[in-house]
């Protein structure tokens, strides 16, 4: 059985056994979250927003920080088979 737990406007976190892992690891390092947060360039209070079980990390930030953390798999691959339009625009 899949641990969720249902929030407001019906959002779905992730296990709560994989949250409750996800913060014990910044205690295991001794490492803030805020810091974890700076260090790679998220916003500290959307990490917390995720680990906390509010944001299902499903788009952009978000599901950027869900991967980091170890929430969400990495996508495999391009969406439409072709080059995304980030590293299309890049000179």
């Amino acid at each position: 059985m899949t641990h969720t737990s249902q929030h407001r406007h019906g959002s779905v976190a992730a296990g709560t056994d994989a949250l409750n892992a996800a913060r014990e690891k910044f205690d295991d390092h001794g490492i803030s979250i805020a810091c974890w947060a700076r260090e790679r360039g998220f916003s500290a209070a959307l990490v917390y927003s995720v680990l906390n079980g509010k944001s299902q990390a499903r788009r952009g930030e978000s599901f950027r920080i869900g991967v980091a953390l170890g929430l969400r798999k990495p996508p495999s691959g391009d969406l439409f088979g072709r080059a995304s339009v980030e590293q299309s625009t890049r000179v």
